[in-house]
């Protein structure tokens, strides 16, 4: 008997018998090859329904050339898609699972530079996000939108898809009539709630006209915008009433946010943000609509079984959605229902994989999960056993040596890990000491809690030698040895350090908060931010000097404005274009690089340098002494976790 009962029961969403309660939400994976569905895809979403998903809802299908953001997203207006949504729905009913697919058309939340047409929108107005100032749809447009909507969901019907979800949230263009903040609109569909209401209204009514009764229709929307002039939650509640009234719908899947920098983060919350932070928003949603038979589905960072189980149980939500930790493991729900959670791979909420390269039309990735979007070469099947097992020599415990250890454990050869330090995680170790970034551990308690449960031998505190590695007679040999520091100038008045250290050591309390320092930011990552942080956060004035244009190159966009927020609020000084020039005393002065001009910072009694690693590979020399030795991660190229990661999980399958 499961310990998680009402997550594991079996509910109807409308005509829809579903066999649990947990359901993947909507989300890109930048998959689609020229805009039709992929075998990728088919890898991508068999994986979800192999892993134990009760639901599997689709990214956005787009509804209108004038939607189609990039050549990664499925055109489901397109009728070349007919054949490719037959086999996904065939491929996701052949795992046990139901699938429904989401409907959207982004409107102004977009750029027009892959369609090569105006974006629609109600009104003139440009997204604070994009930047474009779309076209205001007239009745002609708006036609041919609810028709759109309608053709596509005749198109998902005909190929036996079990549902079809209308996205009217997230600030795509749906909520852009909803929402007053981006309808000025002085006709029937704009003004009062019943005229931004309409357009909603209308594009349901459509698509049920279209979908039979053995289907589910459902509608995803934004229970609250968080902008002044927005959508908040009681008229969201009005507009879940009227949604409900209609009859037309099965579901209503509650999430939250607009295209707005003060809103927008929280679509896609980071590790910044406690888990399951708007459970009560979907709660205040299910009570309007509870005499009704409409289903309720919660979504956002609840990612543990008992998250899921007391949502459900609380009466807050009929399902639960998850996006990222179902990206992260696939596997969640069997895992949890075999009593079998010390095997998860928990999503840490880093967003470089997920958002971080859809948002840049990349297909979707993960950082702890290097399988994620490579279902179709690597998926969810245990790597092939190798046909004689070795005995492979593992040097680094970071996140590189974990999982290159890890997938070789599982290929069946015998493992041995060497570690110098006296714990696990490499430099993962450091980088858990910035504020809010302690979820990051996750993925290094996962690794260590495999090598123990797959039998890799592992040794702490030993360091690995030229002579020690060959004597251990090893058939391969994996270096991941990580990177260190880079040297600092030596300053005459100031403690200087590399921001690393600096951090260590400040957290450790083995140095005292300075008065004003300045970090030099050549990393773009949160070696620099993290640092800067714990320095605000002890009390210090803050310097963040910069040679490039803007900080935070390095970060995912919608982590990247909280970023900025709270350097804000801690009123942490952000010098962008600049070098320094020269450190005189306690005195630094920065050289404007687009002018002759110059900024000086007096009273400066601590300055750090955020660089990327060095390359440490004391070992190198054995390539040319060993015959089956390869070199990973940082200690091969300095990097992030996201291509370390990939890179032992790569050689592991290899050897």
């Amino acid at each position: 008997m499961t310990a998680y009962p009402n997550l594991f029961s079996p509910i109807d969403i409308g005509p829809v018998r579903v066999k649990n309660r947990i359901a993947t939400s909507g989300h890109g994976t930048c998959l689609a090859e020229a805009n039709q569905v992929s075998e990728a895809h088919l890898a991508y979403y068999r994986d979800k329904a192999r892993g134990g998903v009760g639901l599997v809802v689709t990214e956005s299908m787009r509804v209108h050339p004038t939607g189609l953001p990039y050549a990664g997203a499925i055109a489901a207006f397109d009728p070349r898609n007919a054949p490719g949504l037959a086999r996904l729905a065939e491929t996701v009913h052949a795992e046990g699972a139901r699938i429904f697919a989401q409907l959207n058309h982004a409107g102004r939340a977009m750029r027009s530079s892959y369609s090569g047409r105006p974006l629609w929108s109600a009104s003139p107005i440009p997204s604070p996000i994009h930047g474009e100032e779309p076209h205001a749809m007239d009745h002609g447009d708006i036609a041919e939108l609810i028709e759109a909507f309608a053709d596509c969901a005749g198109r998902l019907r005909d190929a036996g898809f079990d549902g079809v979800e209308a996205h009217g949230a997230h600030g795509y263009l749906l909520q852009q009539f909803l929402s007053p903040w981006c309808n000025t609109r002085q006709d029937e569909y704009g003004g009062a709630l019943e005229n931004r209401l309409r357009l909603v209204l209308e594009v349901l009514g459509a698509v049920r006209t279209v979908v039979p009764s053995r289907m589910a229709l459902g509608i995803r929307l934004s229970a609250e915008e968080w902008i002044e002039g927005g959508l908040g939650l009681d008229e969201m509640k009005e507009v879940a009433r009227r949604v409900a009234a209609t009859g037309w719908v099965d579901y209503i899947s509650v999430t939250q946010s607009t295209y707005h920098p003060d809103s927008w983060p929280t679509m896609i919350p980071d590790m910044h943000t406690r888990p399951a932070p708007f459970v009560l928003l979907t709660s205040a949603i299910r009570q309007v609509v509870s005499g009704s038979p409409v289903r309720v589905f919660a979504v956002a960072r609840i990612h543990t079984p008992e998250f899921a189980e007391s949502t459900i149980a609380r009466g807050h939500a009929d399902l639960v959605s998850m996006a990222r930790q179902l990206i992260a493991d696939p596997e969640w729900p069997r895992k949890v229902q075999e009593g079998r959670e010390n095997e998860i791979r928990v999503c840490i909420a880093c967003n470089q994989g997920c958002i971080g390269n859809v948002g840049q039309h990349q297909p979707i990735r993960c950082l702890v999960n290097p399988t994620a979007g490579r279902e179709r070469e690597w998926g969810l099947e245990t790597p092939q056993r190798a046909l004689r097992p070795r005995h492979v020599l593992v040097v680094g415990g970071g996140p590189a040596g974990l999982e290159a250890a890890r997938v070789a454990a599982l290929r069946g050869h015998r493992v041995t890990l060497l570690e110098k330090a006296d714990r696990l995680g490499g430099q993962v170790n450091d980088a858990v000491l910035a504020p809010g970034r302690q979820e990051f551990g996750g993925i290094v308690r996962y690794l260590g809690q495999e090598m123990a449960r797959l039998g890799v031998t592992v040794r702490l505190g030993v360091e690995a030698t030229v002579e020690s590695v060959p004597a251990a007679s090893p058939d391969a040999v994996i270096l991941a040895t990580g990177g260190v520091p880079r040297p600092v100038p030596a300053l005459a008045d100031i403690v200087a350090l590399d921001a690393v250290t600096a951090l260590r050591r400040l957290t450790g309390e083995q140095m005292q908060p300075p008065r004003r320092a300045v970090v030099v930011d050549e990393i773009g990552q949160y070696q620099a931010y993290g640092l800067v942080e714990a320095l605000a956060a002890a009390g210090s004035r803050v310097e963040l000097v910069t040679t490039r244009p803007a900080i935070g190159w390095h970060v995912p966009p919608i982590s990247l404005h909280p970023l900025l927020k709270r350097l804000r609020e801690a009123k942490v000084q952000i010098h962008t274009s600049v070098s320094v020039s020269d450190i005189r005393g306690d005195t630094v002065h920065l050289a404007l690089r687009q002018r002759d001009a110059e900024v000086t910072l007096d009273g400066v009694d601590f300055v750090a340098y955020a660089w990327p690693p060095a390359p440490h590979n004391p070992l190198a020399s054995l390539r040319s002494r060993l015959a089956n030795v390869h070199v990973i991660g940082d200690c091969a190229s300095p990097r992030g976790a996201l291509e370390a990661i990939y890179e032992g999980h790569r050689v592991g399958r290899a050897l």
